[in-house]
């Protein structure tokens, strides 16, 4: 009679140790992988939702289409010279005035230090390039200021630095004509 009771104790014994060593592993693991899969999950809503943001953003952002393309001529990724000539050129020749001599500065860096409380901001915004340009203008002194007028007005970021001026007056057929020449400094901005 022991030997049944025995060999029941041991079978149970066996069960025990099966349970523990074999089945607890193996059901640790499924709980492990449940908590990973649920933890994939929600990261995937996650990102589903940013993504979604994301979309709603584009699209908002393609309605403003017009002054976004206001901002990239505003402030070009490269400082195009033949770009700005050529708006200068114009601007002149609309204003009356005559362009003449041109004379290109460096390109240097600036670089921006966001303000205190201000979160830092990508490399690529914090450091602007100005660009210094001085020419002259021959012309009236009115269509001058219609030249400042358009310059300060236009899209680009245009600094004037510098103006100095020579009036010569001018005469023809018995009405008098007064014609100066303008150097002007200015710094143009991109980013």
């Amino acid at each position: 009679m022991e030997k049944p009771i025995f060999i029941i104790a041991f079978i149970l014994l066996i069960l025990v140790l099966g349970v523990i060593f074999v089945w607890q592993p193996e059901y640790q693991n499924v709980s492990n992988l449940r908590f990973e899969i649920r933890k994939r999950e929600i990261e995937l809503q996650t990102k589903e939702k940013y993504f979604s943001k994301l979309e709603e953003l584009s699209n908002e952002l393609k309605e403003y289409k017009s002054q976004l393309a206001k901002i990239d001529t505003a402030l070009p990724e490269e400082p195009l010279v033949a770009d700005l000539l050529n708006f200068l050129e114009k601007t002149a020749r609309e204003s009356g005035l005559i362009l003449g001599k041109i004379g290109l500065g460096n390109i240097t860096p600036i670089k921006r230090i966001p303000l205190i409380g201000e979160e830092a901001l990508p490399e690529a915004i914090q450091e602007s390039k100005e660009m210094s340009l001085i020419f002259s203008l021959s012309g009236s002194y009115p269509a001058f200021k219609n030249f400042l007028s358009k310059l300060q007005s236009s899209a680009r970021l245009i600094r004037i630095e510098s103006i100095s001026f020579l009036a010569v007056k001018i005469v023809e057929e018995e009405v008098g004509r007064e014609i100066s020449t303008f150097d002007l400094g200015i710094k143009v901005y991109s980013y």
